[in-house]
């Protein structure tokens, strides 16, 4: 799978051309850039991204979304399950912060 990144910033796996990434037309606020102006209006904005499916040295889950999304954030939490109980379904996890406001 190819991910190209578009004029405006977004990563996504249809390729330029594809009519679902042509919709926005010049001038059109962005993402990022409506993202920027919701929170300064005093807005909280929460974001989902991936972790890698492989973990680091200390068994923490690696964030392996977009880093500029990331870097422009407040605040980042990876959610870290705690156990995995098969035989109840019960999956309890934490939220570990992995930066801090700026």
């Amino acid at each position: 799978m190819v991910v190209e990144r578009d004029r405006h910033g977004f990563d996504a796996p249809a390729p330029l051309g594809h009519p679902g990434r042509t919709g926005l037309s010049e001038g059109h606020s962005t993402g990022p850039e409506i993202g920027q102006q919701f929170s300064q209006a005093g807005g909280t904005l929460i974001g989902l991204a991936p972790t890698n499916k492989h973990r680091d040295e200390d068994g923490e889950s690696i964030y392996s979304g977009a880093t500029d999304i990331a870097d422009d954030c407040d605040c980042v939490y990876v959610i870290e399950t705690i156990e995995d109980d098969k035989t109840s379904g019960k999956r309890p996890f934490n939220f570990v912060m992995k930066s801090s406001e700026k």
